[in-house]
């Protein structure tokens, strides 16, 4: 990541691209803000079919945070509610 302050909300939207890049199954956002002592804001929760896949999420969500999150620019149609199932 850059120096560039990147919103929750388009980080949030990077990283579910990163999982759906690469078929991530289940995908669940969960929002913890209103659960005193927590150490995030927000938990992300997907599934994949084997260990390959597993990693290859985990791959796909790096590249594709390191490469979006920092430039782009906050639309609201990037905004995501939390609570919200996303697979497909």
């Amino acid at each position: 990541m850059s120096k560039k302050e990147v919103s929750t909300d388009q980080l949030i939207t990077t990283i579910l691209e990163g999982i759906e890049e690469v078929k991530g199954q289940n995908i669940d956002l969960l929002d913890l803000r209103e659960i005193e002592n927590m150490v995030c804001d927000y938990f992300i929760v997907c599934n994949g079919t084997s260990n390959t896949q597993v990693a290859a999420i985990v791959n796909s969500i790096q590249k594709t945070v390191s490469k979006k999150a920092a430039t782009r620019k906050r639309t609201p149609s990037n905004r995501v509610k939390a609570g919200t199932r996303v697979a497909k």
